[in-house]
């Protein structure tokens, strides 16, 4: 059964990952966010902060922002059209530094339960094995399949739940 807090929090259908990268490693933790995310079954697209004007931001529920910094701390220049906007929105704010080996590897693996809580998951067995799960994931995973089952015993309202039921039946099988 999923707990009565995380029934009434709406879920988004996809997630958008965003980078800016001076040298390109925010580029390729950004690309292995995205892909970690396509393989453990979410929808996910995946942009250069530069191309944020491609995005229907009243639409996006849920954003992953990558972003290094340079010298003093200033964007990276994939990412200065972004700024400029932003800092037109809300005025100018600093940035901070931070050690990426000390603060990538934890906050991602941090990433995950966060995000099976908002974006709607389809998780297979060939995408989620149990030995890269950690407890709160394991968790998470039973609790949607449950679910899932309790909701198969009732006939579905419509194809598309009809197809999410199938699909999950499939992976617990």
């Amino acid at each position: 059964m999923v707990p009565e807090s995380s029934a009434q929090v709406p879920q988004a259908d996809h997630l958008t990952v965003f980078f800016a990268s001076q040298t390109g490693n925010a580029e390729s933790i950004s690309r292995n966010i995205h892909e970690q995310a396509q393989e453990r079954g979410f929808k996910s697209s995946h942009y250069v902060l530069n191309d944020f004007a491609k995005v229907d931001w009243e639409k996006e529920e849920c954003l992953v922002f990558v972003v290094s910094t340079t010298g003093d701390g200033d964007p990276p220049d994939n990412s200065t059209k972004f700024w400029r906007h932003l800092r037109k929105l809300k005025g100018s704010s600093g940035l901070t530094k931070g050690n990426l080996e000390e603060t990538v590897d934890p906050w991602i693996k941090n990433l995950w339960p966060a995000l099976a809580h908002q974006v709607i998951c389809t998780p297979t067995i060939h995408d989620l094995p149990p030995f890269h799960l950690s407890k709160e994931e394991e968790t998470i995973i039973k609790e949607i399949i449950e679910k899932k089952k309790h909701e198969s015993s009732h006939p579905p309202s419509s194809p598309k739940a009809a197809a999410a039921t199938a699909t999950i039946s499939t992976a617990v099988t």
